[in-house]
């Protein structure tokens, strides 16, 4: 039998997990915002007062009344509703940067390969396929869909973090190129170096991580002529 102090604590406990849903997607929306992934380990700790099967539950009852949509397995958000009464669409790029590049000022991934080389400019055509470089990969490669897009994932031979991470992608560069910069792909990349304060000696440092090829056709355009 239950003590008396004991039967009241636990009503008391029982009182405080009865919350309503609109205050659960308050604290949500009051962390992450409109349109944002939310990781469902993210929402889990938010929701501390029930189990994971309690918090999937509820889950599955406010995706059904709209409050809150699935963008990915795993990954929800708080959309917004169009004048029309249309719902938003999660954007597959923050889904892909927050679980593979960045959150919240932490960098732990970058997109490589012909991916890179379109993103900084240095070329026009589309890749065929998206690729990126991340700590967070438990295999050495894996091709993963996010959002129905298929990518290519890689795991970084290196922790990859605020330090290193902009190094590593010149490196990057001049590995998918294999050859000297020509004409404007000079001033690409110098300003890129200038914006992200990468030094020489960064890109020294972490040459070792790429093949021997990469750092020859570094030396071979000249560190002067990219860091001057």
């Amino acid at each position: 039998m239950y003590k008396t102090g004991e039967r009241r604590g636990e009503e008391r406990n029982m009182k405080k997990r009865v919350i309503s849903k609109e205050e659960l997607r308050g604290r949500l929306l009051k962390i992450f915002g409109l349109d944002e992934p939310i990781l469902i380990s993210e929402i889990i700790d938010v929701w501390k007062e029930y189990s994971r099967p309690r918090v999937y539950q509820l889950l599955n009852e406010m995706q059904d009344d709209g409050s809150i949509a699935k963008g990915d397995p795993g990954i929800y958000y708080i959309p917004t509703t169009t004048p029309n009464g249309e719902r938003s669409v999660l954007s597959r790029e923050s889904v892909i940067e927050k679980r593979f590049i960045c959150h919240e000022g932490d960098i732990f991934g970058y997109y490589s390969g012909p991916t890179l080389l379109n993103r900084l400019g240095l070329t026009t055509e589309a890749p065929e396929e998206t690729e990126l470089v991340t700590s967070n990969a438990s295999a050495k490669i894996r091709r993963i869909k996010v959002c129905d897009l298929e990518i290519v994932v890689r795991r970084s031979k290196v922790p990859i973090n605020k330090k290193n991470a902009y190094a590593l992608m010149l490196l990057e560069v001049f590995t998918e190129l294999q050859r000297s910069l020509e004409g404007d792909e000079m001033e690409i990349i110098k300003n890129f170096v200038s914006f992200r304060n990468v030094k020489e000696d960064d890109i020294l440092r972490n040459s070792r991580y790429f093949p021997l090829c990469t750092l020859k056709v570094i030396l071979e355009t000249g560190l002067k002529n990219i860091f001057e």
